[in-house]
């Protein structure tokens, strides 16, 4: 029995490939290390969390003393979650040279990370930077990150109180002409926007987490490789309000807060994937009670017309959700992208006469999901007695409707078949949305 266990402990031992490590005050963390050395434990991936400083002091001592080195000779993923100073965190990592990864929580007490310019593979690093508790300004300046020559995704931002302040120079962590000088990078997060940025001709991948300053996205543009971009907001001077930025292979962007008229000062004839977060227009607007001459908020047509200038050339777009949208009108569905496939309206309210766009233009729709937005059976009828597609178009209707206003509309539907020729519409009644809502509903009644 004592064989078959011992095999069965190590059958599971060889198949663990992830290994979480936790602790808190009531633990003794020398037992804990010593119980892990003498496993067979050999993960691929390693987070440490909830060490306090005795406890990170201890697991030093022990990789010093090379009493892990079996446990971490195949860890190529290492997350170190617990807040320690940069220079513990460089020797923790130095004992895995086979690292390809990197996750350090870490306040700055050294300025160079020689150590990580060891780890031949280390393609990834993510560094969240915590300010002194005394004095952040006296913090030394990260250097030497050109040096770490195999990294391709840097994620460095500052952690805490920090994200309610803006990003002074005197809070600056980090040498930003080192930072520039990794040319190699594909992958960066980084704070705010500098002028060096420039430099990062690869980057395929871009996030600011800060706000930008209005001179600041003529410098993105200037980035030639980049396909993903990902902000807080954008703001333009007045003078650039009239200019178009090109991105020339820009296929996702994702930005929290703008106004429509920089976005439609943006080119970006490949996107593929479109997040705006809010309108300027509609977060002023919803301060009506204090800022009354703004009235009610503008119209959906004014992020659809923001978008007009990308067309016809954002030809890529084939699936769109709008969500949360009062009075959507025919004329601003007139803004649509004519090639869109699937359309979605959550929690919309269609007014009388908008669906005819949707039936008349997009003639290569498939797919209309209405299950969660209102729009009245008679809407329903005038596109099916209007619709255009190609290919059947399969409707999901709004879930409020009754039973007798379904079956009304199907019967409109068989007489427009019989009377043209052809099935205009295809009638559901549960969508993707209403399947996921039904299931909800029904689990929490049981």
């Amino acid at each position: 029995m004592r064989l078959v266990c011992k095999q069965l402990r190590a059958a599971i031992d060889d198949a663990v490939s992830s290994l979480f490590i936790g602790l808190n005050d009531s633990y003794d963390p020398d037992e804990v290390l010593q119980r892990l050395a003498r496993t067979s434990l050999r993960p691929s991936k390693l987070h440490f969390r909830n060490f306090n400083t005795t406890q990170t002091t201890l697991l030093l001592a022990a990789l010093a003393a090379r009493e892990l080195v079996p446990v971490l000779h195949e860890v190529q993923h290492l997350t170190m979650s617990s807040i320690m100073p940069l220079s513990a965190a460089l020797v923790m990592s130095s004992t895995m040279p086979q690292l390809r990864s990197l996750y350090v929580v870490c306040h700055m007490d050294v300025s160079v990370c020689r150590a990580w310019q060891r780890l031949p593979q280390l393609s990834s690093l993510t560094l969240g930077l915590v300010p002194a508790s005394d004095a952040a300004a006296a913090s030394p300046l990260l250097e030497g990150l050109e040096h770490i020559t195999s990294m391709k995704s840097l994620n460095l931002t500052y952690l805490f109180f920090l994200k309610s302040l803006n990003l002074t120079e005197s809070y600056i962590q980090v040498d930003e002409g080192s930072l520039a000088a990794c040319k190699q990078l594909t992958k960066l997060i980084y704070e705010r926007c500098f002028p060096a940025l420039t430099q990062l001709t690869q980057l395929l991948q871009l996030e600011v987490v800060q706000d930008l300053s209005s001179d600041s996205l003529p410098l993105l543009a200037t980035l030639p490789q980049l396909a993903d971009l990902r902000l807080q907001s954008c703001p333009l001077q007045p003078s650039s309000q009239l200019s178009r930025f090109l991105f020339q292979n820009l296929t996702s962007l994702t930005v929290k807060s703008i106004h429509s008229r920089d976005l439609a000062a943006l080119d970006c004839p490949q996107l593929q994937t479109l997040a705006v977060h809010e309108l300027l227009e509609f977060k002023a607007a919803a301060a009506g009670a204090v800022v009354r001459q703004l009235g009610p908020p503008p119209s959906v047509s004014v992020l659809l017309e923001a978008l007009a200038p990308w067309q016809p050339r954002s030809g890529a777009v084939e699936k769109l959700g709008l969500w949360h949208l009062s009075d959507v009108t025919h004329e601003a569905l007139e803004w649509l992208p004519v090639n869109i496939k699937s359309l979605t309206f959550q929690s919309c309210h269609l007014l009388p006469g908008a669906l005819s766009s949707v039936a008349t233009r997009l003639t290569q729709l498939t797919c209309l999901d209405l299950s969660f937005s209102h729009v009245s059976v008679m809407e329903l009828q005038l596109l099916a007695a209007r619709a255009q597609q190609g290919a059947l178009l399969k409707v999901y209707v709004p879930i409020a409707l009754s039973e007798e206003e379904v079956a009304a509309l199907e019967t409109f539907t068989a007489y427009t078949k019989s009377w043209t020729g052809h099935t205009p519409i295809v009638i559901e009644e549960i969508g993707p949305l209403a399947n996921l809502w039904r299931s909800i509903q029904s689990s929490s009644l049981h």
